[in-house]
């Protein structure tokens, strides 16, 4: 039996016109769901069903200017592609099934953002690209919270509390980059199992926890570490698939030079043994790295090489950026070497050269990771670390279920949903008519949308060929 869905009230006021399509006339602004200017910043994360589960309904968008509107086209593009190659059935529905097949959907408005309303969303962080950056967004911004906290950057007040103080803590964070060699042909299911094997050998044993019947101090207790959060990301490239951990290790004080050497020749040995042990080659210490986060700047310098983001310039938009690198794997892209001109390739690139190629090495590339990186976590949390920190635990159920709101612009009866969704790029560009054209610019693009897709089905039945979609 399917899960449960999470879903917001999916059935606003209002009259439907004939063809299911409805004007905004029955709610006016403020009326109904959200007030204007409550849209709430990131993305929920979405549970992560297990295979045959069913879906969430995810509705946060973070604030989409004209400039940024190419993104979410492009991202609602790969997304219909993915319902034609994708062998995950949640993501084969995501963003196209209602929820409620007996209610329309709902195009809404929020802040000048819009969104669906009753329409399942898959939640697949490694696989969907609509879905991936809302999660990567709430936990890069989870990850700048606790940072915050952590280094002493935010005051404390109006309630908020964390087991450091209440004006937060001033201790120190390292960011350590962990590698494993790899060769074309290795499989990607054994790579990240090494990983995960490698990272369980870095914390774990008498070296690092200690002996306290001996009265034993592990190196977690000489240099003070607190916690540790994992991000785990994977490319492809000449020599195949490379997984790789960024971590970052949080201590109660900021490092000495001489311990991180230390603690960084220590944790090599165990991640290089682990690897060995697994069956590969043992990883070149210059690949593996630990560099020092004591400051905004400090984030910028080691940061800033990999997050495609453009840059503000305020210390506390810098900061953001240690979030950003560890959590939103979705906005980078593969580097090429500039040696040998050798690209490696994220898998929504992969995916995106598919869509644009018809490559059927592509194809197989991303079906690889579709069935391998399941059961593997793109974020990790050391237990007990967001307690610590003041960072909320809220399960993916609860964020997922939590109600968004908005103003209704119209709705769409099954028949008009069924012809966006089977025309290639239209739910994206429904949206954008919803926020620059409001109701009458959507009605009218739809009623084009539907005439073209119904007059292509009684084409195609007349002519005895199979109706498109």
């Amino acid at each position: 039996m399917n899960a449960p869905l999470a879903c917001e009230n999916a059935t606003p006021a209002g009259k439907v016109r004939r063809g299911g399509v409805r004007t905004s006339r029955g709610n006016p602004a403020g009326a109904a769901g959200t007030p204007a200017g409550a849209v709430r910043d990131g993305f929920p994360p979405p549970a992560p069903n297990p295979a045959g589960a069913g879906l969430v309904n995810l509705t946060k968008y973070v604030s989409q200017t004209p400039a940024e509107r190419p993104r979410r086209a492009e991202r609602f593009v790969l997304r219909e592609v993915l319902w034609d190659v994708s062998g995950n059935k949640r993501v084969q529905g995501c963003g196209k099934r209602r929820i409620d097949g007996s209610a329309p959907v709902v195009v809404r408005v929020t802040d000048g953002v819009s969104h669906f309303a009753n329409v399942q969303l898959c939640g697949a962080v490694h696989l969907c690209a609509v879905c991936s950056p809302r999660i990567r967004q709430e936990r890069a911004g989870e990850i700048e919270r606790g940072l915050l906290a952590h280094l002493g950057e935010l005051h404390w007040g109006d309630g908020m509390a964390c087991e450091l103080g209440n004006r937060g803590g001033h201790g120190g964070a390292e960011f350590l980059t962990l590698t494993l060699p790899h060769d074309q042909g290795d499989k990607l299911g054994p790579l990240l199992g090494a990983v995960a094997d490698g990272f369980r050998a870095v914390l774990g044993g008498r070296a690092w926890a200690g002996d306290p019947k001996r009265g034993e101090r592990g190196e977690r207790g000489r240099f003070g570490v607190i916690g540790t959060i994992r991000a785990l990301e994977t490319t492809h490239g000449p020599n195949g698939w490379h997984p790789h951990l960024h971590v970052l290790l949080l201590t109660a004080h900021p490092l000495s030079p001489a311990d991180r050497a230390e603690l960084l020749a220590s944790t090599f040995g165990r991640w290089a043994a682990a690897a060995e042990r697994a069956g590969y080659r043992r990883p070149l210490p210059g690949l593996c790295t630990m560099e020092p986060v004591r400051s905004p700047a400090d984030v910028a310098a080691y940061v800033n090489k990999f997050v495609l983001v453009p840059e503000s310039g305020g210390a506390p938009d810098k900061l953001r950026r240690v979030g950003m690198e560890m959590a939103r794997h979705d906005l980078k892209q593969g580097r090429t070497s500039a040696s040998r001109g050798e690209l490696h390739r994220t898998p929504f690139q992969i995916l995106h050269d598919f869509a644009s190629s018809g490559d059927c090495a592509d194809l197989a590339l991303w079906h690889t990771w579709e069935r391998d990186s399941s059961g593997h976590k793109a974020l990790t949390w050391s237990r007990g670390l967001k307690r610590l920190l003041g960072v909320a635990e809220r399960t993916d159920e609860e964020i997922a279920s939590e109600e968004i709101g908005g103003v209704d612009v119209c709705a769409l009866g099954a028949e008009e949903w069924q012809a966006v969704t089977r025309t290639r790029g239209a739910p994206a560009r429904v949206l954008e008519l919803a926020e620059t054209g409001g109701a009458a610019a959507v009605l009218a693009y739809v009623a084009g949308v539907w005439d073209r897709w119904a007059a292509g089905v009684v084409a195609g039945m007349g002519s005895g060929k199979k109706p498109p979609g």
